[in-house]
């Protein structure tokens, strides 16, 4: 029960170009073509193995000594040297948001004023430029630069950045508002938990907002990584104080982002809860046209201002594609391959 199922291939049942054929946890997932798919004779590859590799490094070394095709994970401190270097290094944007949730039901993050302080105190343009560095852009949304609304308009564009600045112009404003809420200096301010699932990206990006806290808001931060499975329950279960997230739009459309942040979702690991909120989410699905998006925008007001989510960055994909060997292959705006077509030139 509880999902199991999916990672036995005796029990997944699928239509698609490929079926699951060997699952080992931390090790791999063998895909291989289905005879039975309905495009059968225009699938060329037979067979599919996605290593899961934890390390970054680990995984590029492994691309470039030839052992694998292709690696989404790439190394922060690599990245420059392959944008200049490596001419199969593809950097594209993609439907995807990085931020950090306040745990609104646990002092001091219960005070609205903490998390907007927390905020401002956040150099992103620097996160984004000495730390990602893979073009990724600062984000003052949880909505990223890819989605349109009904008159043509990238939406974040038009709802505006709620005052979250890109760069460290803030600081003044954000001791302010700490002191406001009983921390001056960061006196008094309980040592807090940051929590973060194992991967050097996270990691690095957690040490520099640790850092940004000290210096800005004099504030101690402790860093606490989880492998993935037990940090993915942990912050479901609201176990934490501050922990990372991020989300990959399953569809281009605001509501695949603000959905998560309705009172009952799983996914809001915030806890965040505003019934004039989820009314509006509500409304936006059985609405079109302007009066949707109108919808949309009212709701994502409501939500920035509560500052529960810290927005990062807006996502871009990059990857290690060995464009010589693998052909005919895509790239989808939710950040995944797509093999369905593709095909190895021997």
């Amino acid at each position: 029960m509880n999902g199991a199922w999916a990672l036995d291939p005796e029990k997944v049942v699928g239509n698609g170009a490929f079926t699951m054929t060997e699952y080992k946890a931390g090790d791999r997932l063998v895909m291989e073509k289905n005879e039975y798919y309905h495009d059968a004779d225009k699938i060329k590859v037979d067979k599919l193995v996605a290593l899961q590799i934890v390390d970054q490094t680990t995984a590029l070394t492994a691309y470039e000594s030839g052992d694998i095709d292709a690696i989404s994970g790439i190394p922060p401190a690599e990245k420059q040297r392959l944008l200049n270097e490596d001419p199969n290094f593809i950097v594209s944007p993609i439907n995807s948001a990085n931020f950090y949730a306040f745990n609104v039901n646990k002092a001091p993050f219960d005070n609205v004023n903490v998390r907007k302080a927390l905020s401002y105190a956040i150099d992103r343009k620097a996160i984004v430029t000495d730390v990602l560095k893979g073009g990724e852009e600062p984000a003052h949304s949880l909505v990223p630069g890819v989605i349109y609304d009904n008159d043509g308009k990238m939406f974040n564009e038009v709802s505006g950045d709620y005052g979250i600045p890109e760069d460290g112009s803030k600081v003044e404003e954000a001791k302010q508002l700490l002191a406001d809420a009983g921390f001056p200096n960061g006196e008094g301010f309980p040592e807090t938990e940051l929590l973060y699932n194992t991967n050097e990206t996270n990691k690095a990006v957690a040490e520099a907002i640790q850092q940004q806290w000290k210096e800005n808001l004099n504030i101690d931060v402790k860093l606490v990584n989880m492998e993935s499975s037990v940090f993915h329950q942990t912050r479901v279960g609201h176990d934490f104080t501050i922990c990372r997230g991020g989300w990959y739009g399953d569809y281009n459309d605001p509501l695949t982002h603000l959905e998560l942040y309705t009172s009952d979702n799983s996914m809001n690991y915030a806890g965040w809860s505003n019934p004039e909120y989820d009314k509006l989410i509500d409304e936006a699905k059985v609405s079109d046209g302007k009066e949707r998006f109108d919808k949309f925008y009212a709701a994502e007001k409501l939500l920035m201002e509560g500052y529960a989510y810290m927005p990062i960055s807006y996502d871009v994909y990059t990857c290690l594609i060995n464009q010589d060997r693998v052909v005919d292959y895509e790239i989808l705006s939710t950040g995944t391959y797509r093999f369905m077509y593709a095909d190895v030139v021997e």
